[in-house]
């Protein structure tokens, strides 16, 4: 029996810097798409319904997703990383406040109970190694340790997916394999995507890894000649059966150890 993907993409196309991006991304995967960092955060920027395509598919799980809804499709799906996000919250812990208030009401929806939000803010920040950090200003925080509590927000939600932007470009040995731990103890179902610099990044993370390759298009009658001589990239990830890594290994001290931030 054929099992749904999580995330299916088809002939995905945003010109002038997307062309015929074709993905196939199954239940509980790890995937890692290398390309220039603009092109993959339009890429995640279609994926999470921001961005609309000019052509093309996106379905999550068996639900076709469309850039205004619908509303579930979009739930499922959260993006860590990319634009910074204000933060205007008094603490660490408080800027997951509003996350919790929603992860708490669909709890009692489908189980008729569930933890306080403050049960849930300090367990999604024990995930991601930030619970010393709960009683902190989140302006005092570095960039790595906003790309976790950012991780920390969308895992919440009880995502389907995860957009993951520049992971390794962003974190330190150490900040990975928080990353990489939080993602092991999700479900089984939930899968990710990353986008990276390197093809080294993604095997690093132990992950599917992919490049977007650039491929030379007609340019369209309006563009500027500096616009027109811009490759489009495209993608072309068949349908795979992978195993889930678990949690990333441990290592001890010396060259390579975690450092922390």
């Amino acid at each position: 029996m054929t099992r749904t993907p999580a995330l299916a993409v088809t002939s995905l196309s945003v010109l002038p810097h997307l062309a015929d991006v074709n993905l196939t991304l199954p239940l509980g995967a790890r995937m890692a798409v290398v390309c220039e960092p603009p092109a993959g955060r339009l890429l995640l920027e279609v994926f999470a319904g921001i961005q609309r395509p000019d052509t093309g598919r996106i379905v999550v799980g068996e639900t076709p997703l469309a850039p205004t809804g619908p509303a579930q499709a979009l739930a499922r799906i959260q993006t860590v990383g990319g634009t910074p996000r204000p933060l205007r919250a008094a603490t660490v812990a408080a800027t997951l406040h509003p996350a919790a208030r929603r992860a708490r009401t669909h709890l009692r929806q489908v189980a008729g109970g569930g933890l306080s939000i403050e049960d849930l803010v300090d367990d999604a920040l024990v995930r991601v190694g930030l619970r010393g950090a709960a009683d902190q200003p989140p302006q005092t925080l570095s960039r790595q340790r906003r790309y976790l509590l950012d991780l920390a927000g969308a895992l919440l939600h009880r995502p389907a997916v995860l957009l993951l932007e520049r992971p390794a470009a962003t974190l330190s040995t150490w900040g990975q394999r928080r990353l990489l731990d939080a993602l092991a103890d999700l479900p089984e179902h939930v899968a990710a995507i990353a986008t990276v610099d390197h093809p080294h990044d993604g095997l690093a993370l132990g992950w599917i890894t992919t490049t977007l390759q650039p491929r030379q298009r007609q340019p369209h009658p309006q563009e500027t000649p500096a616009r027109a001589r811009r490759p489009a990239y495209r993608c072309d990830v068949p349908a795979l059966v992978t195993r889930r890594p678990g949690r990333a290994p441990r290592r001890g001290q010396g060259p390579g150890a975690p450092t922390r931030p």
